[in-house]
């Protein structure tokens, strides 16, 4: 019994800890993802800057402000924010534009407005490779036992990034947790208990079976002892009526013998003298 529960422990274990590394590892894929968009779209907020630079020789232009993003990767709305943020100042760029024709013939407002093209496709690139990263973690996620274990684990659904939809970007990665290495670390512990506390349960339930069946034969050994016991005072009287029986026959035949024995000699003694006469 005990080496079907540890078979079976084993067997939990291994599931255990190759869904925690499947899991880990297509959430690292998300992260790094995300952290390659951050990347981008701090490019293209530099770009931006400098465009800014360029439109602000120009009168409407000086009401222009630098645009700044933060850095933290793990703030996936920050990244949102700044998409906006650079999606909104390309439109007033873009305003000032129609207003002075002379400024959209400016060499370094081309090449500046080329680099954020440019940088915008790198972004949809990279936002279709996290979505499709976040498309393989959720399967994996969801398929059986993984998802029994993944809940165990803390490992939560990754949502997909989408600049287009309202308030649900702003919570991309926020409550994506995939830092699960103390929860796997107190599940293991956990087994391990459990499996030590079953072992003991079933060496104590074996004992005490042992023990039952021990008292069980002694129990046994007692009634068959008590029966032969028995048997032999009911037997021996018996077999001290026969042994009598037998003394007394012996006598009886000993009785008889010393008596032929008498006779036989009274008889001869009889006999002997009336031969002298003759």
């Amino acid at each position: 019994m005990f080496w079907i529960i540890f078979f079976i422990f084993l067997i939990v274990m291994y599931l255990l800890l190759k869904a925690y590394n499947t899991l880990q590892a297509k959430a690292e894929f998300i992260k790094s993802s995300l952290s390659n968009i951050s990347v981008s779209l701090q490019k293209k907020v530099n770009l931006i800057n400098q465009l800014i630079d360029v439109v602000k020789n120009y009168q409407d232009g000086e009401q222009l402000l630098h645009l700044t993003i933060s850095k933290d990767v793990t703030k996936a709305n920050e990244i949102v924010s700044g998409q906006r943020e650079s999606q909104v100042a390309l439109m007033g760029i873009q305003g000032l534009v129609q207003r002075y024709p002379d400024l959209k013939a400016n060499e370094q407002y081309q090449s500046l407005m080329q680099s954020i093209k440019a940088v915008e496709d790198e972004i949809g690139h990279q936002r279709e490779t996290f979505n499709h990263y976040v498309r393989e973690y959720n399967t994996k996620r969801g398929s059986i036992p993984t998802v029994f274990i993944a809940n165990a684990l803390k490992f939560s659904e990754a949502p997909y990034l989408d600049f287009s939809v309202e308030n649900t970007e702003q919570h991309i990665l926020k409550d994506f947790h995939t830092d699960s290495a103390e929860h796997l670390t107190a599940l293991l512990g956990s087994a391990k208990t459990s499996l030590l506390d079953g072992s003991k349960t079933l060496a104590n339930k074996a004992l005490d079976t042992s023990k039952r069946i021990l008292e069980s034969e002694q129990v046994q050994n007692l009634k068959e002892s008590a029966v032969s016991k028995y048997q032999q005072m009911i037997d021996k009287p018996n077999q001290l009526e026969q042994n009598t029986e037998e003394e007394v026959s012996d006598t009886i035949v000993t009785e008889q013998t010393v008596q032929a024995q008498i006779d036989q000699r009274e008889s001869g003694d009889e006999i002997q003298p009336s031969s002298k006469v003759d």
